[in-house]
């Protein structure tokens, strides 16, 4: 329970985030619900509703890292670097504040239930459909080498594993970003086109709440 509280601090005192309140239940098992409050600071707020036709389709850092080392988790393997990136997602704020104060930046999420997964949620709310180039997704050559010893397709794994953490966001193609930012880096995965109702899906959607 202490190092639980520790976790909690430290990570709250990184982003400037006061603990308050807590719940009382009893349960056979532990039961942690968190809700996060707070308030806009002035200037522009990305939503999932803003991608727009031709718009160039971007996540930040590396995919697939996370659902790999649950995956070791799940298989009693070794492989302390993925499992770390499960236990310990990165925090994009930084990232994502200086990417909503960039002009043609049109919408933006983090990527928790999978590439393909958050995507649809984009796609749903600026009702527009995307083409995505696998061999343009941000894979790391460790991840990649692990995946083969393992015989898991690297490229499905990235794009419906999630708890990746990462920015997912649209950006008008005139715009020329930066290759990284914060030293995370910027990758252009694809497009976004007319809506197709028609689209061709994976089979796997990524995570599903409910």
């Amino acid at each position: 329970m202490t190092q639980l509280y520790r976790g909690f601090a430290d990570a709250c005192r990184e982003l400037e985030i006061d603990i308050i309140g807590g719940d009382t239940n009893l349960a056979k098992e532990w039961i942690i619900n968190i809700t996060l409050l707070g308030e806009r600071s002035e200037g522009k707020v990305l939503t999932r509703a803003g991608a727009r036709v031709g718009d160039d389709i971007y996540v930040t850092g590396h995919l697939g890292d996370s659902a790999l080392g649950l995956w070791l988790l799940k298989n009693k393997k070794e492989g302390s670097r993925f499992i770390r990136q499960h236990f310990e997602p990165p925090c994009r704020i930084s990232v994502g504040q200086k990417l909503a104060r960039t002009w043609g930046v049109s919408s933006m999420m983090d990527i928790s239930d999978g590439l393909q997964g958050d995507l649809e949620h984009i796609l749903k709310a600026s009702h527009v459909s995307a083409q995505i180039i696998p061999n343009q997704l941000p894979l790391n050559p460790h991840y990649m080498l692990r995946c083969r010893e393992e015989k898991i397709d690297p490229f499905t794994l990235a794009m419906t594993g999630g708890e990746d953490y990462e920015l997912l966001f649209t950006v008008s193609p005139r715009v020329k970003l930066p290759y990284k930012i914060d030293g995370i880096p910027l990758t252009k995965i694809g497009k976004i086109i007319p809506f197709n109702p028609n689209q061709k899906k994976l089979k796997s959607h990524g995570y599903r709440h409910f």
